[in-house]
């Protein structure tokens, strides 16, 4: 008799060690959500966890009752995904667990191989189903919309992200969730917004290029100053406008092209970043033939020391220290071309962000994409060559990979996918540390799609976030404060819109 009394005790002891054990799972699944927040609370003001918790306060329970509900009402795939729900707010669940067909094998649960998504039989009841769901699930993305906003100032950034997550697990059709998570429709598909605006703004980009080009100024014929007539060249061509010199031995039409070309780049530099920057004063561009005016116009000019002189002549083309000069001594036309615009663009990168080879992602990937853009070549670059390279199977890798990128009609957004489609492209947090004579080709290559990342899909905040950079702000600093997102975020942004902006 004295144990039959103690089972009603037993049973009640039992429910409740239950419930403090579901309370425990529950929120140490939330403290694994919001890892990363910022405990540096007030001690009279409960934790952002602690209030997370409480707003799931009974939400399993209620959302048990609604699979039942669907099941009753021949609503099965219903079923299943407010079972799923139920797991993502309490995995071991052993109720959705079962519904689910899943079973615990050595302490991890495999769902049965025979498996199938049911489908919802009873079409009428679906609109009832979106009521009863408002009902159990609108009240608690209200609270943990109201929470974010709440601790905005003592939760991190990352752990209110992760709840936005949690939240686009239980309602991946939520518009609201996935506005919150900077995601819009396309077509029918959910896709980033910076996926949206990429795509309409790739499709007007050739066009500005056509008209930056159409209306560049060509200048007019000059007589040589005193710095021509020193070097004793043979000018066939001499041209200027205010902003810009530019003066050649080859043929007068070159000269021409060059200067309206790289005076398009300019314009075409202000439209797509949105700046007014303009050409450093007493900006010229020199074009020679041969290797014999290289030589005559770095013995005679008068910037040029003996302490440099061979490394300058090493180049293929080269800025004279000290001046705002550029000489182009490539043999191809179409490398002396390629090679003005992007010094040109270099030049503006320097006046207007301070951006040098030191932040050499974005000397590389906004020096080749705009070039590539405006005239449609990639033959200026500065990061390292494969001699460089010791590890053989690396300098292979490398090899292998320019050929690929430098190949004919190269489309680097497809060279891109392709070869990060089975390895992990450079980590950002390392790729913008590295100076320019430090990347190597896939640097080179990631570099690239980070920039046109930022120039076609984040319009409004690539100029900003470039100015923070060559600022010296370190790069999860800038882009917290320009993007209101970790680094990291940004990255895995930055790898799903390569996939989506076909």
């Amino acid at each position: 008799m004295g144990r039959m009394k103690d089972q009603p005790a037993r049973r009640r002891a039992s429910i409740e060690s239950r419930s403090v054990a579901r309370a425990i799972r529950t929120l140490v699944g939330f403290a694994v959500l919001v890892l990363c927040a910022d405990f540096s609370f007030a001690q009279d003001r409960p934790s952002y966890v602690s209030r997370l918790v409480e707003a799931q306060d009974g939400l399993v329970d209620r959302l048990g009752e609604l699979a039942k509900w669907c099941v009753r009402e021949k609503l099965f795939a219903a079923a299943d995904e407010t079972n799923r729900q139920i797991l993502e707010l309490e995995p071991n669940n052993e109720a959705a667990r079962k519904a689910l067909r899943f079973r615990l094998r050595k302490g991890v649960w495999i769902q049965s191989a025979s498996y199938r998504k049911p489908k919802n039989l009873r079409k009428d009841a679906l609109v009832e189903l979106e009521t009863r769901r408002g009902h159990v699930l609108g009240a608690y993305k209200t609270r943990l919309f109201e929470l974010n906003a709440e601790y905005a100032e003592e939760a991190s950034l990352q752990a209110r992200e992760r709840t936005l997550q949690h939240l686009l697990r239980m309602l991946p059709e939520d518009a609201e969730v996935r506005s919150a998570l900077g995601e819009s429709k396309l077509d029918g598909k959910w896709v980033l917004n910076e996926t949206r605006v990429a795509l309409r703004r790739r499709k007007l980009i050739p066009d500005l290029a056509r008209s930056c080009l159409a209306t560049a100024p060509a200048g007019h014929e000059t007589e040589p100053n005193r710095l021509e007539r020193a070097l004793e060249l043979h000018w066939s061509s001499i041209r200027k406008t205010p902003y810009l010199r530019v003066a050649g031995t080859g043929k007068p039409e070159e000269v021409v092209t060059v200067l309206k070309t790289t005076l398009g780049a300019g314009e075409f530099f202000r439209s797509l970043l949105g700046t007014e920057t303009l050409p450093p004063v007493g900006f010229a561009i020199y074009l020679l033939t041969n290797s014999g005016e290289k030589r005559q116009f770095l013995d005679r000019h008068p910037r040029v020391r003996p302490a440099n002189r061979e490394f300058l002549e090493s180049l293929a083309s080269a800025g004279i220290p000290g001046t705002s000069q550029t000489a182009q001594w490539s043999e191809n036309e179409t490398k002396r071309l390629d090679r003005s615009v992007r010094e040109t663009i270099g030049g503006m990168m320097m006046q207007e962000f301070n951006i040098q080879v030191d932040q050499g992602w974005a000397w590389e990937g906004v020096g080749i994409y705009l070039t590539y853009e405006l005239i449609g070549t990639r033959l200026t670059y500065y990061t390292r060559q494969d001699e460089y390279v010791e590890d053989t199977t690396t300098a292979a890798l490398q090899k292998q990979l320019f050929k690929r990128m430098y190949s004919e009609e190269a489309d680097w957004m497809d060279e891109a996918r392709i070869f990060f489609a089975d390895r992990r492209p450079p980590k950002l947090t390392f790729l913008m540390g590295r100076k320019v004579n430090a990347m190597n080709m896939q640097d080179r290559l990631w570099s690239y799609i980070f920039a046109a990342y930022l120039i076609e899909g984040w319009p409004d905040k690539a100029a900003p976030f470039l100015t923070a950079i060559g600022e010296g702000v370190h790069p999860h600093v800038a882009c917290r404060s320009v993007f209101g997102m970790e680094l990291g975020r940004l990255e895995e942004r930055l790898i799903r819109w390569l996939n989506e902006a076909l």
